[in-house]
């Protein structure tokens, strides 16, 4: 629907808050507009990426937002802007309480190829962290939502798995990682 596209004007665009991130720098991509590559690999719509100041540290949400859209809880429609000097915090001042329904993002010409490099380099160093990040979320939940992940990625073969990791590397990586991090790991669960 309308609150999952970006229609592109110049080297802004107005995007609804239901695009997910993936998907925005796909489509910024095509047309050779980059800036926002440090948001690949965020599993987050634009709407959550604003609600929670989604980012990682070389750029976070805000460097990019023009405006933020949002609907109050009367109906009637908002807008944040974000100083025109930079913000000293990561921290957008949008009211409480509210919907976000869209932005308008700030990008720069950059061929594609250049965006996809970089792209494919963002994501590489983020799926080497990922086996830890496995192993942690067993610590914290435990081994029966790990089990919950792997068979729910082998339940959809050819989709997309957990924070972008396709179905099959995922079931390949619970593999490895349950049994190391049983070993090492559940003794301390509880303690």
């Amino acid at each position: 629907g309308c609150l999952a596209r970006a229609d592109f004007h110049g080297e802004e665009a107005m995007v609804g808050a239901g695009m997910g991130l993936a998907t925005l720098v796909r489509h910024a991509t095509a047309q050779d507009l980059g800036g926002i590559e440090p948001l690949v690999g965020i599993p987050a719509t634009l709407g959550g990426a604003i609600a929670t100041n989604a980012g990682a540290p070389d750029g976070w949400i805000g460097d990019y937002l023009s405006a933020a859209y949002f609907l109050y809880q009367d109906g009637s429609f908002g807008e944040y802007k974000p100083p025109a000097t930079g913000l000293t915090e990561r921290r957008l001042d949008i009211p409480p309480d509210v919907v976000i329904v869209g932005g308008r993002l700030r990008f720069h010409r950059k061929m594609a190829k250049e965006i996809q490099r970089e792209v494919k380099q963002r994501i590489k160093q983020k799926n080497l962290a990922q086996p830890l990040a496995l192993a942690l979320a067993h610590v914290e939940l435990g081994a029966p939502v790990l089990a919950k992940l792997q068979v729910r990625s082998r339940a959809h073969e050819g989709g997309v798995g957990v924070v972008g990791v396709e179905p099959q590397r995922l079931s390949r990586l619970c593999d490895r990682v349950l049994p190391l991090a049983e070993a090492e790991l559940a003794p301390r669960v509880g303690q």
